[in-house]
């Protein structure tokens, strides 16, 4: 089960379940996924098994949510400052290197940032059994920013 969130054309946040690569199915309900996953939990029961019971609504077209530009978060907390925006390491070798170039004294000289990806690339995968390096982690800021 593929669950989004979208904005219907009253921009009410709505959830819908993923059918396939073209459709998706709204979910019979006006509660958003955050709301829907609590009454699960108050309930205990399974999110699909709830989702179920309050059934769904047409089909809609999963391109068209996309195109118009109503998709929103997968799933979005009541309060903006509880969530945290964060991400680790650093995409490739070039963006290590325009990172390093972007701050550094001299040409000689490593910055922090790329001694840590550097440590990375040696010891990021570490072979079974052993410890790899940590890596680099980077605070983006909290919900009120996605």
């Amino acid at each position: 089960m593929r669950l989004i969130q979208f904005l219907n054309n009253n921009h009410q946040t709505r959830v819908a379940m993923v059918k396939d690569s073209q459709t998706v199915q709204a979910v019979n309900s006006d509660q958003d996924l955050y709301s829907l996953c609590q009454a699960a939990l108050k309930t205990k029961t399974k999110l699909i098994d709830l989702i179920h019971k309050l059934g769904f609504e047409a089909d809609l077209s999963y391109e068209k949510l996309c195109v118009e530009a109503k998709l929103l978060l997968p799933i979005c907390s009541t309060d903006p400052k509880k969530m945290m925006l964060a991400g680790t390491g650093l995409t490739h070798l070039g963006s290590g290197d325009a990172r390093n170039k972007m701050h550094e004294g001299s040409e000689n000289k490593l910055t922090d940032s790329m001694k840590m990806f550097n440590l990375g690339l040696e010891g990021g995968k570490p072979k079974d059994g052993q410890v790899g390096v940590q890596p680099e982690w980077f605070y983006k800021g909290d919900g009120s920013i996605a």
